[in-house]
């Protein structure tokens, strides 16, 4: 078959996941057991009782129906609910809110809403794939936020060049930040909103991870600052805060403008969230409305595992305040890619490049902390016996 691939297509990079389950799957074929800590899939099931509420509404006639195109009304209640509850922010359940197969699909929709060919967007570098794949897909043209160590990984806005800056359309940000687990105060969203107010940019805010936090930490909402909802909206998963990766639903939340416009564009792509995750999802909200106590534990655990597990052999692991990431360097004779190959054949342990997130994420990897502890010990013990490099 002679098919003419659209230029659109062409232009998209590789999927990094995608790359890296490849090379699990050519080690597994070889008889090798590769302990897998590249994929931020949490593994632990979802609460029996938000299960338990989607088996009652299968039997509920209105969830056999198409929902409405912007999602269930008590679920975009409990959505404006829960914001005020969490973040003491107003929000308007009509007019604010839209319900997402996912936050993914919404990220890359809002590039797609606004974006025409040639048109600038700023997105984090590194940063989560899916920002460069929207923009590509609407033939937009990235240009990067650096985030650098020295900077805490926050953008230098006062480096974005005035022409850039003037032309840019959209603007993705995302913290509690995949994959630097870093995190930020207010002070730095109305930073945000300032430049974004000067330069007449959108600002996308992915808070996949903000109810992922340890110890005192809390997560700030972009929304809080005065002035936010003028410029942008922002994105939440309930796939961290209630382990609902497979379900496929979010929501994106702000700015009433840029909602309808998305919600436009939507439209003509899907159909909504099947109605009995909705409810499922409203319940959740409602009920617990953050990362359960025992799973932060957890967590916690796990990082422990590695810290004490991979310091004493050169590594330096430190403890994230939220997300469930650990992104460390690795030796400067080493490439990324090449440290995550040699790791994968000498100890069947699968991390991701951080170049796989962009240039800026060359001499790092990222780990990711959603295997048992026994898999953990069993990383450490596979590193601290077949690989030397520090």
């Amino acid at each position: 078959m002679d098919s003419k691939v659209s230029n659109r297509i062409l232009n998209l990079p590789n999927y990094l996941f995608a790359d890296l389950e490849n090379l699990k799957q050519e080690k597994e074929k070889n008889g090798c057991r590769v302990i897998d800590l590249s994929v931020g899939d949490p593994n632990f099931p979802t609460d029996a009782y938000i299960v338990e509420k989607m088996k009652n509404s299968l039997s509920d006639f209105e969830t056999h129906r198409y929902p409405p195109f912007r999602g269930y009304k008590e679920l975009k209640e409990s959505v404006s609910n829960w914001y005020k509850r969490r973040f003491n922010v107003e929000i308007d359940s009509e007019k604010e809110v839209l319900i997402l197969l996912g936050s993914k699909e919404g990220l890359s929709h809002i590039s797609l809403s606004y974006l025409d060919p040639g048109d600038i967007a700023l997105a984090p570098n590194p940063g989560y794939p899916a920002y460069a794949g929207g923009i590509a897909l609407a033939g937009g043209v990235l240009k990067e936020l650096p985030l650098l160590e020295k900077n805490n990984f926050f953008p230098d806005f006062s480096n974005v060049s005035s022409s850039i800056a003037k032309k840019a359309k959209l603007m993705f940000l995302n913290y509690p930040n995949n994959p630097t687990g870093a995190v930020i105060d207010i002070e730095k969203f109305e930073e945000t909103v300032n430049f974004a107010r000067e330069n007449n940019i959108i600002v996308a805010h992915d808070a996949a991870y903000s109810e992922v936090s340890f110890g005192d930490y809390v997560s700030p909402s972009f929304l809080q600052v005065k002035g936010a909802k003028d410029v942008g909206v922002e994105f939440h998963s309930f796939s961290k805060t209630f382990c609902m990766t497979g379900w496929r639903i979010g929501m994106v939340v702000g700015n009433a403008e840029i909602i309808n416009n998305i919600a436009k564009t939507k439209a003509f792509v899907d159909s909504g969230v099947f109605g009995a995750i909705q409810k499922a999802a409203s319940f959740a909200l409602d009920s617990y409305g953050e990362v359960s106590k025992e799973i932060k534990e957890r967590y916690t655990e796990r990082i422990k595992i590695l810290k004490n597990g991979l310091n004493p052999l050169g590594w330096e692991i430190k403890e994230p305040k939220a997300g469930y990431f650990i992104w460390t360097k690795v030796p400067n004779n080493l490439s990324s890619m090449d440290f995550c190959e040699m790791l994968l054949d000498k100890a069947g342990v699968l991390v991701t490049p951080g170049v796989g997130f962009g240039s800026h994420g060359e001499g790092y990897i990222r780990i990711s902390l959603n295997v048992e502890e026994e898999e953990l010990h069993a990383a450490v013990q596979a590193i601290s016996k077949n690989f030397y490099v520090y």
